[in-house]
């Protein structure tokens, strides 16, 4: 989802809570003590993109149907 699409899309939920386990913790805290750059992107979609959307599902609106 590129930024356009972002705009176009409304949250209608305030928090959302997305859970790491131990093994994903460790892996962000060495992504950002070795500023990787490309593992931060793939820990992103495989770990937190798949929650992110579950957490969401059915509670993004377009703008234009929530008006």
């Amino acid at each position: 989802m590129n930024q356009r699409s972002l705009e176009v899309l409304k949250m209608t939920v305030d928090t959302i809570i997305l859970k790491l386990t131990s093994e994903d913790v460790l892996r962000l805290t060495r992504i950002l003590l070795d500023e990787d750059k490309e593992e931060a992107l793939l820990f992103l979609k495989q770990c937190l993109k798949p929650q992110l959307d579950q957490a969401t599902r059915g509670r993004l609106v377009r703008s234009f149907e929530a008006s």
